[in-house]
């Protein structure tokens, strides 16, 4: 249930960038942080071969990785991110 739980906890994020392709207010540093605990959790994981803990850690992972794809792409300057 707590893999779930901070899986989810970045939707919500997601989902405002989508609607906004704003992403000022997010900290590429976090972000960076974030990723960096997620994969290790992610190998630790995969260590145990709990496979509840491995799912939980790769939705983690593409949840996050996600996010710093948005932040990636608003971050440019380019046409589509002109209004």
């Amino acid at each position: 249930l707590g893999s779930l739980i901070v899986c989810l906890s970045v939707f919500p994020q997601i989902a405002k960038t989508f609607r906004t392709k704003k992403v000022d207010d997010i900290s590429i540093a976090y972000l960076s942080l974030l990723m960096a605990g997620i994969l290790l959790t992610t190998a630790y994981a995969l260590h145990l071969g709990d496979p509840v803990f491995v799912f939980g850690s790769l939705l983690s992972v593409a949840s996050t990785g996600l996010l710093i794809g948005l932040w990636l792409r608003y971050t440019r300057p380019g046409p589509e991110n002109r209004e």
